[in-house]
């Protein structure tokens, strides 16, 4: 089985429609057909069903889609440690989704003492080298992850708030706050679900959007409250009229990680992983 058999058949399934896998592959519909034909006659198997939805991979389908997946990886794992030894520093490729704001920080150094290097950012992890992402819970973290940060979920208000010298609120008094989400957040969505679930009831959310720095200026005019992450919003420039109070009665903490996705890390990467672990480091002192 040849490798290009092997991307044209991952291409068809991912896609689940022959005619947008032939255009990502830069290749006539009927070669991919062919290809999945002739793959059908050496497993002896259907490889995929048609439904309303497109292509559908077969159970033995979906074995031979696990295999690809392993194979081309590992190729391109070998290709780009060949690139490096030859001097080509190539690219690494980031999953960022948690503190975006922190790692820009060390992009934006990374990036200036090695201008050779180049970044592709994405937030699903599939075809990354490295995943950068938070939990809850530091037991959450993934076997082969490294912990970089733990770090309070707090109350964020305007400094105007009347328990903002305080520095203390409880949840039973959130409960008349209005809050300010962060819409299609995931993290945000848990740390709100998990500090209130034990209450009949939850706050009201006054205002809805996908920006911190708007989140904070919303804040900051006392049009509402926010869960934010204490070192993550100190560290951030945002505006200085908002005070951040522990949540007595229900602690909440996140825990930041890195984690290497492929089974090839190249010098760069390395040298980045490092210059992540020292800006947390230096961030927890």
């Amino acid at each position: 089985m040849e490798l290009y058999q092997l991307r044209q058949f991952q291409a068809a399934a991912r896609h689940k429609n022959m005619t947008r896998a032939a255009s990502e592959l830069c290749i006539a519909q009927p070669a991919l057909s062919k290809t999945i034909h002739k793959l059908e006659e050496e497993f002896g198997a259907q490889l995929f069903i048609r439904n309303k939805k497109g292509l559908e991979c077969t159970r033995q389908g979906e074995i031979l889609l696990e295999y690809a997946d392993r194979i081309l990886a590992l190729s391109e794992d070998a290709t780009r440690a060949v690139s490096e030894s030859l001097g080509d520093a190539g690219d690494i490729r980031l999953c960022l989704r948690s503190s975006a704001v922190l790692v820009s920080n060390v992009l934006k150094d990374f990036i200036h003492e090695h201008p050779h290097v180049s970044f592709s950012i994405s937030s699903e992890p599939k075809g990354c080298d490295l995943l950068i992402d938070s939990v809850s819970s530091a037991y959450d973290i993934p076997d082969n992850a490294h912990l970089l940060m733990t770090e309070e979920i707090c109350l964020a208000v305007s400094s105007s708030h009347p328990l903002a010298h305080t520095g203390h609120i409880s949840v039973e008094q959130m409960m008349n706050e209005k809050f300010i989400d962060l819409a299609d957040t995931p993290s945000y969505a848990g740390v709100f679900n998990s500090i209130f679930s034990k209450c009949k009831k939850t706050p009201q959310i006054a205002y809805s959007c996908n920006d911190y720095i708007l989140q904070g200026k919303l804040i900051s005019l006392g049009l509402g409250v926010s869960f934010v992450a204490s070192v993550t919003w100190t560290s951030s420039s945002l505006p200085e009229n908002i005070s951040l109070l522990h949540i007595d009665d229900c602690p909440h903490f996140r825990s930041i990680y890195y984690q290497p996705l492929g089974s090839f890390c190249s010098e760069n990467q390395r040298i980045f992983e490092h210059q992540l672990e020292e800006y947390f480091k230096n961030l927890n002192n």
